[in-house]
């Protein structure tokens, strides 16, 4: 079951996953559409997932997932988090996510489950034809204060993505992509570039290159905790980007550059962002 508070905004596409890949998945949809009172109208936009597994024969064990934007509140549980997920490369500080909620709220996610936060999105706007070179995450994100954060760009870069290992397979990053899918149509940029890890070449890379390690888990040869995820949520392979983030032993450095282009994306149109910016420099003239 899906929860959906369209609130001041939210582009929400009808799309369920597959839970078999060699059968059918049949579907009945019904929806209940609620009226909110007037002064809620405009609350924050909010998205849960309920996954109902069959217990019992008449008992259902509901666990709940909300994917929110990151607010204050948040950033204490989240910085614990990434200590959690990568103890061996240093985690942010409280004052540097609250500059990525001030620079870009919009691209800014967690994930809670069962009231327990359990995984975050973090990502920003960039001009594309800055960066396509090689580059590291450094520089990139402006060493995570996503002060290279520009609206008049079209691309939305995914600087991080992280889930508690407790809930991993429960979809918690497949809803986190989701998000910054739904963030990328609602703001009309083009697409979204990211370079994610590949936690598994350390256990081949006496055997192999990089680039052969790629390769190989996009022909199904081998599988790769990240990139092998990342293919299934529709992202495509572009090439390696070596010494990216230095400190990721298991991945020797090295990252995948991926992309997803946005179906819905209108080049008559400028983006949310560039609106925004737009209207807010002729208030101020």
């Amino acid at each position: 079951m899906q929860w959906l508070t369209a609130g001041h905004g939210v582009v929400h596409p009808e799309m369920f996953p597959l839970l078999k890949d060699d059968a059918d998945n049949p579907l009945e949809l019904f929806q209940i559409w609620l009226n909110l009172p007037a002064k809620d109208k405009m609350a924050a936009p909010c998205f849960a997932m309920f996954w109902a597994e069959h217990r019992g024969g008449s008992q259902w064990l509901m666990p709940k997932l909300i994917i929110q934007n990151t607010r204050l509140q948040d950033i204490d549980a989240l910085v614990r988090l990434q200590r959690d997920v990568y103890p061996t490369i240093a985690a942010w500080d409280r004052d540097r996510v609250v500059h990525q909620i001030e620079i870009f709220p919009q691209g800014q996610f967690v994930a809670h489950y069962n009231n327990v936060l359990v995984g975050c999105s973090s990502s920003l706007v960039i001009l594309w034809d800055e960066w396509a070179d090689e580059h590291t995450w450094d520089q990139i994100t402006a060493a995570g204060t996503f002060d290279t954060h520009n609206p008049s760009g079209y691309t939305l870069y995914g600087a991080e993505v992280f889930v508690s290992p407790k809930l991993r397979g429960k979809r918690v990053g497949h809803a986190l992509y989701e998000a910054r899918r739904r963030a990328c149509k609602a703001l009309n940029l083009r697409r979204i570039i990211a370079c994610g890890r590949l936690p598994g070449y350390h256990t081949l890379a006496s055997e192999m290159s990089v680039d052969l390690y790629a390769r190989k888990v996009l022909w199904g040869d081998l599988t790769d905790p990240v990139l092998s995820f990342q293919l299934r949520e529709g992202f495509r392979y572009c090439g390696i980007m070596k010494n990216y983030i230095p400190d990721d032993h298991e991945s020797r450095g090295n990252a995948s550059l991926i992309v997803w282009l946005n179906p819905d994306y209108d080049a008559s149109r400028p983006t949310a962002l560039q609106v925004a910016r737009t209207a807010q420099q002729e208030f101020f003239q």
